[in-house]
């Protein structure tokens, strides 16, 4: 089996934000003023390929990832059901994330930048910003913050190739139907330059 999966973030983090940003500058940006739909085949190709080469360098075995012994314990809420520590700790560290997200994305300059440039990139150049080193930071942190769901989530599956596939179309639909435009975009040019 591996090593702790906390030290597994310390790592993946940042190499998957590296990693991203790599992607996205050599792949998405291309695709920036296309249609959704040829951003998610782009990016469904990409899986495609990153799976071919996982399974060709590491094979297709499953790998065994330990939970943490400071959280192998169990809550017992009742005599007969206890409810394990790491997945408690793993439901805190996800809410803590979100919350993190939602107030970088709401409330600070970053988050304002980002709205508008989603909604309106000429209007953030010709405030003096680059609408494509914040679409690589976005798209970089994207990367970050998937490769830290997969490393947290490992002790409770075992990490296997196309262990994502169950969510993907889940995550196509988001991105395609949702997106950060979602987020009351409309207000977000008026925003930034009352700021």
């Amino acid at each position: 089996h591996l090593g702790d999966v906390f030290l597994a973030l310390l790592a993946g983090i940042p190499l998957a934000f590296v990693f991203g940003a790599l992607i996205e500058w050599l792949c998405i940006r291309h695709l920036y003023k296309r249609d959704h739909l040829q951003q998610v085949l782009l990016t469904f190709a990409l899986i495609l390929v990153f799976n071919e080469m996982q399974q060709a360098i590491w094979g297709n075995y499953p790998q065994s990832i330990p939970v943490p012994s400071y959280l192998s314990s169990s809550l017992q809420l009742t005599p007969e059901f206890g409810f394990p520590v790491y997945r408690i700790a793993l439901m805190a560290i996800c809410l803590a994330l979100a919350g993190a997200m939602m107030v970088i994305i709401k409330n600070t300059r970053a988050g304002r930048l980002i709205r508008a440039a989603e909604s309106n990139p000429e209007m953030v150049e010709a405030l003096g910003y680059d609408s494509r080193i914040l679409f690589r930071v976005v798209f970089a942190a994207g990367v970050a913050m998937a490769a830290a769901a997969g490393i947290l989530a490992s002790p409770i599956e075992s990490a296997y190739p196309g262990i994502g596939d169950r969510v993907l179309i889940i995550s196509f639909v988001v991105v395609v139907i949702g997106g950060i435009g979602s987020i009351r975009s409309e207000e977000h040019t008026s925003e930034l330059q009352s700021h």
